[in-house]
Protein backbone atom coordinates (compact mmCIF):
# COMPACT_ATOMS: atom_id res chain seq x y z
CA UNK A 1 0.00 0.00 0.00
CA UNK A 2 2.03 3.29 -1.27
CA UNK A 3 1.47 5.91 1.90
CA UNK A 4 4.06 8.12 1.01
CA UNK A 5 3.50 10.58 -2.29
CA UNK A 6 5.95 12.53 -4.44
CA UNK A 7 5.78 15.52 -6.81
CA UNK A 8 3.03 14.24 -10.03
CA UNK A 9 1.19 11.91 -7.66
CA UNK A 10 -2.66 12.49 -8.07
CA UNK A 11 -5.17 12.28 -5.31
CA UNK A 12 -8.25 12.59 -7.12
CA UNK A 13 -8.51 15.97 -8.34
CA UNK A 14 -5.36 16.86 -6.47
CA UNK A 15 -1.47 16.58 -8.21
CA UNK A 16 1.07 16.54 -5.27
CA UNK A 17 3.24 20.08 -5.54
CA UNK A 18 5.92 18.80 -2.39
CA UNK A 19 5.97 17.30 0.80
CA UNK A 20 5.12 19.59 3.85
CA UNK A 21 5.81 17.60 6.27
CA UNK A 22 8.58 17.00 8.52
CA UNK A 23 11.41 15.00 7.82
CA UNK A 24 10.59 11.37 8.26
CA UNK A 25 6.62 12.26 8.76
CA UNK A 26 5.12 12.99 5.34
CA UNK A 27 1.84 13.43 6.15
CA UNK A 28 0.85 16.61 5.05
CA UNK A 29 1.46 18.22 1.26
CA UNK A 30 1.21 21.17 -1.41
CA UNK A 31 -1.23 20.29 -3.86
CA UNK A 32 -2.84 22.10 -6.80
CA UNK A 33 -6.22 21.17 -7.92
CA UNK A 34 -6.37 20.30 -11.57
CA UNK A 35 -9.74 22.39 -12.78
CA UNK A 36 -8.83 25.84 -10.81
CA UNK A 37 -4.85 25.70 -10.51
CA UNK A 38 -5.34 26.83 -6.90
CA UNK A 39 -3.22 25.42 -4.08
CA UNK A 40 -4.52 23.78 -1.29
CA UNK A 41 -3.05 21.67 1.81
CA UNK A 42 -3.71 17.74 2.17
CA UNK A 43 -3.33 15.99 5.62
CA UNK A 44 -2.73 12.31 4.26
CA UNK A 45 -3.73 9.51 6.35
CA UNK A 46 -3.30 5.51 5.03
CA UNK A 47 -6.58 3.43 6.15
CA UNK A 48 -4.59 1.11 8.11
CA UNK A 49 -3.44 4.19 10.60
CA UNK A 50 -4.62 3.92 13.77
CA UNK A 51 -8.26 4.37 14.72
CA UNK A 52 -7.40 7.47 17.03
CA UNK A 53 -5.46 9.19 13.83
CA UNK A 54 -8.58 8.26 11.68
CA UNK A 55 -11.30 9.51 13.99
CA UNK A 56 -9.06 12.64 14.41
CA UNK A 57 -8.58 12.84 10.56
CA UNK A 58 -12.59 13.16 10.44
CA UNK A 59 -13.11 15.29 13.21
CA UNK A 60 -11.63 18.01 11.97
CA UNK A 61 -13.28 17.73 8.86
CA UNK A 62 -17.02 18.00 10.53
CA UNK A 63 -15.07 21.11 12.42
CA UNK A 64 -14.67 22.86 9.66
CA UNK A 65 -17.38 22.82 8.29
CA UNK A 66 -19.07 24.13 11.58
CA UNK A 67 -15.80 26.72 12.03
CA UNK A 68 -16.41 27.98 8.20
CA UNK A 69 -13.98 30.76 7.33
CA UNK A 70 -11.97 32.77 10.09
CA UNK A 71 -9.15 34.98 9.33
CA UNK A 72 -7.21 33.17 12.14
CA UNK A 73 -8.32 29.96 10.90
CA UNK A 74 -6.57 27.84 8.55
CA UNK A 75 -10.05 26.54 6.79
CA UNK A 76 -10.99 22.73 5.35
CA UNK A 77 -12.87 22.29 2.55
CA UNK A 78 -13.63 18.76 1.98
CA UNK A 79 -12.66 15.02 3.01
CA UNK A 80 -11.66 13.08 0.59
CA UNK A 81 -10.49 9.06 0.12
CA UNK A 82 -9.28 6.05 -2.50
CA UNK A 83 -8.55 2.67 -1.90
CA UNK A 84 -5.53 3.43 0.17
CA UNK A 85 -5.60 6.94 1.56
CA UNK A 86 -7.97 9.39 3.51
CA UNK A 87 -7.08 12.99 3.06
CA UNK A 88 -8.30 16.31 4.22
CA UNK A 89 -7.69 19.45 1.92
CA UNK A 90 -7.27 22.52 3.92
CA UNK A 91 -6.37 25.99 2.61
CA UNK A 92 -2.66 26.72 1.52
CA UNK A 93 -0.69 28.58 3.80
CA UNK A 94 2.37 29.71 2.55
CA UNK A 95 4.52 30.62 5.95
CA UNK A 96 6.08 28.54 8.74
CA UNK A 97 4.94 26.90 12.13
CA UNK A 98 5.59 29.30 14.84
CA UNK A 99 7.35 26.29 16.52
CA UNK A 100 9.48 26.32 13.02
CA UNK A 101 10.13 29.97 13.72
CA UNK A 102 11.72 29.43 17.07
CA UNK A 103 13.72 26.29 15.97
CA UNK A 104 15.25 28.72 13.76
CA UNK A 105 16.11 31.90 15.45
CA UNK A 106 15.97 29.98 19.38
CA UNK A 107 13.20 32.62 20.35
CA UNK A 108 10.92 35.28 18.50
CA UNK A 109 11.06 39.04 19.62
CA UNK A 110 8.80 39.83 21.82
CA UNK A 111 6.56 42.27 19.45
CA UNK A 112 6.18 39.04 16.44
CA UNK A 113 4.97 37.07 19.41
CA UNK A 114 2.47 39.00 20.85
CA UNK A 115 1.51 39.51 17.02
CA UNK A 116 0.84 35.62 16.43
CA UNK A 117 -0.54 35.68 19.94
CA UNK A 118 -3.09 38.24 19.37
CA UNK A 119 -3.99 36.76 15.86
CA UNK A 120 -4.51 33.15 17.40
CA UNK A 121 -6.39 34.51 20.46
CA UNK A 122 -9.21 36.34 18.07
CA UNK A 123 -9.38 32.76 16.13
CA UNK A 124 -9.80 31.39 19.47
CA UNK A 125 -12.47 33.51 20.54
CA UNK A 126 -14.36 32.88 16.88
CA UNK A 127 -14.32 29.22 17.81
CA UNK A 128 -15.39 29.61 21.04
CA UNK A 129 -18.42 31.58 19.85
CA UNK A 130 -19.55 28.36 17.54
CA UNK A 131 -18.85 25.90 20.76
CA UNK A 132 -15.00 25.10 19.84
CA UNK A 133 -12.82 24.24 22.49
CA UNK A 134 -9.49 23.41 20.40
CA UNK A 135 -7.03 21.86 23.17
CA UNK A 136 -4.38 21.55 21.50
CA UNK A 137 -3.28 25.29 21.39
CA UNK A 138 0.90 24.98 20.90
CA UNK A 139 3.46 26.63 18.91
CA UNK A 140 3.46 23.73 16.03
CA UNK A 141 -0.13 23.84 15.49
CA UNK A 142 0.05 28.00 14.46
CA UNK A 143 1.45 29.10 10.69
CA UNK A 144 3.23 32.24 10.40
CA UNK A 145 2.18 33.96 6.54
CA UNK A 146 4.58 37.29 7.27
CA UNK A 147 1.57 38.87 8.53
CA UNK A 148 -0.57 37.10 10.07
CA UNK A 149 -1.16 33.72 12.34
CA UNK A 150 -3.27 31.06 11.65
CA UNK A 151 -4.40 28.24 14.19
CA UNK A 152 -5.34 24.50 12.87
CA UNK A 153 -5.15 21.08 13.45
CA UNK A 154 -8.67 20.83 15.45
CA UNK A 155 -8.20 16.97 15.81
CA UNK A 156 -8.54 16.76 19.72
CA UNK A 157 -11.40 19.92 19.77
CA UNK A 158 -14.66 19.31 21.60
CA UNK A 159 -17.51 20.67 20.16
CA UNK A 160 -21.05 20.17 19.97
CA UNK A 161 -22.22 16.89 19.26
CA UNK A 162 -18.94 15.14 19.81
CA UNK A 163 -18.30 12.57 22.75
CA UNK A 164 -15.02 14.10 24.54
CA UNK A 165 -11.88 11.74 23.75
CA UNK A 166 -9.46 11.00 27.17
CA UNK A 167 -6.67 12.72 24.74
CA UNK A 168 -6.35 16.29 25.61
CA UNK A 169 -3.40 18.32 24.01
CA UNK A 170 0.43 18.13 24.47
CA UNK A 171 2.89 17.87 27.48
CA UNK A 172 3.82 21.16 28.45
CA UNK A 173 1.29 22.96 27.35
CA UNK A 174 -1.76 21.35 29.14
CA UNK A 175 -3.57 22.97 31.39
CA UNK A 176 -3.46 21.82 35.13
CA UNK A 177 -7.51 21.12 35.65
CA UNK A 178 -7.62 18.70 32.53
CA UNK A 179 -5.57 16.26 34.70
CA UNK A 180 -8.84 15.92 37.37
CA UNK A 181 -11.00 15.11 34.55
CA UNK A 182 -12.05 18.67 34.26
CA UNK A 183 -14.82 19.39 31.56
CA UNK A 184 -12.72 21.85 29.15
CA UNK A 185 -13.94 25.46 29.00
CA UNK A 186 -11.96 28.40 27.01
CA UNK A 187 -9.87 28.99 29.94
CA UNK A 188 -8.01 25.67 29.00
CA UNK A 189 -7.42 27.35 25.23
CA UNK A 190 -6.30 30.81 27.03
CA UNK A 191 -3.34 28.63 29.51
CA UNK A 192 -2.14 26.59 26.28
CA UNK A 193 -1.81 30.03 24.12
CA UNK A 194 0.05 31.25 27.57
CA UNK A 195 2.56 28.47 27.41
CA UNK A 196 2.73 29.24 23.79
CA UNK A 197 4.06 32.85 24.34
CA UNK A 198 6.68 31.90 26.80
CA UNK A 199 7.78 28.84 24.35
CA UNK A 200 8.12 31.57 21.71
CA UNK A 201 9.84 33.97 23.84
CA UNK A 202 12.63 31.78 25.20
CA UNK A 203 12.50 28.80 23.09
CA UNK A 204 11.89 26.87 26.58
CA UNK A 205 10.28 23.20 26.08
CA UNK A 206 8.15 22.30 29.76
CA UNK A 207 7.15 19.42 31.14
CA UNK A 208 5.78 18.82 34.33
CA UNK A 209 8.62 17.60 36.15
CA UNK A 210 12.41 18.35 36.00
CA UNK A 211 13.79 17.21 33.19
CA UNK A 212 17.43 18.88 32.21
CA UNK A 213 17.03 22.08 30.42
CA UNK A 214 13.46 21.30 30.42
CA UNK A 215 11.51 23.56 32.55
CA UNK A 216 8.92 22.47 35.43
CA UNK A 217 5.47 23.91 34.36
CA UNK A 218 4.51 23.66 37.68
CA UNK A 219 6.48 26.72 38.58
CA UNK A 220 5.50 29.54 35.61
CA UNK A 221 5.84 32.11 37.99
CA UNK A 222 9.79 31.04 39.37
CA UNK A 223 10.41 30.97 35.10
CA UNK A 224 8.23 34.39 33.98
CA UNK A 225 10.42 36.37 36.93
CA UNK A 226 13.79 34.94 35.76
CA UNK A 227 13.13 34.83 31.75
CA UNK A 228 10.29 37.29 30.54
CA UNK A 229 10.75 40.58 29.90
CA UNK A 230 9.08 43.04 32.88
CA UNK A 231 6.25 44.62 29.96
CA UNK A 232 5.11 41.35 29.53
CA UNK A 233 5.36 39.37 33.27
CA UNK A 234 1.63 40.28 33.97
CA UNK A 235 0.26 39.49 31.10
CA UNK A 236 1.90 36.36 30.97
CA UNK A 237 1.47 35.28 34.90
CA UNK A 238 -2.24 36.04 34.35
CA UNK A 239 -2.80 33.60 31.39
CA UNK A 240 -1.10 31.18 32.86
CA UNK A 241 -2.20 30.93 36.26
CA UNK A 242 -2.83 27.42 37.78
CA UNK A 243 -6.74 28.78 38.80
CA UNK A 244 -8.70 28.68 35.91
CA UNK A 245 -10.96 31.53 37.86
CA UNK A 246 -7.78 33.85 37.96
CA UNK A 247 -7.53 33.44 34.35
CA UNK A 248 -8.58 35.78 31.33
CA UNK A 249 -11.94 34.45 30.83
CA UNK A 250 -12.55 35.10 27.24
CA UNK A 251 -10.45 34.97 24.24
CA UNK A 252 -11.18 38.04 23.57
CA UNK A 253 -10.10 39.44 26.53
CA UNK A 254 -7.05 38.08 26.08
CA UNK A 255 -6.35 39.38 22.65
CA UNK A 256 -7.50 43.05 24.10
CA UNK A 257 -4.62 42.69 26.90
CA UNK A 258 -2.45 41.55 24.23
CA UNK A 259 -3.53 44.11 22.10
CA UNK A 260 -2.98 46.52 25.10
CA UNK A 261 0.95 45.52 25.53
CA UNK A 262 1.58 45.87 21.85
CA UNK A 263 0.78 49.33 21.66
CA UNK A 264 3.06 50.24 24.69
CA UNK A 265 6.37 48.18 22.70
Amino acid sequence: MKTQLFPGDRLGLYEIVSSQGKEGVPSVYKAKKADTNDYVALKVRSRSSSPEELKALCKEAKIGKILGKHPNIVAVHELCSNEDLIYLVMNFIDGRSADDLVNDEESVSPKLALRIARDVALGLGYAHSKGVIHRDVKSANILFDGSRALLFDFGLAHAPGFIPTGAVGSAGFIPPEYSHDIRPDVRGDIYSLGVTILHMLTGAEFVRSECGSIHDARDYKKFISKFIPDALKPLCLKAVEQDPGRRYQSAGAFAEALDDVLRKL
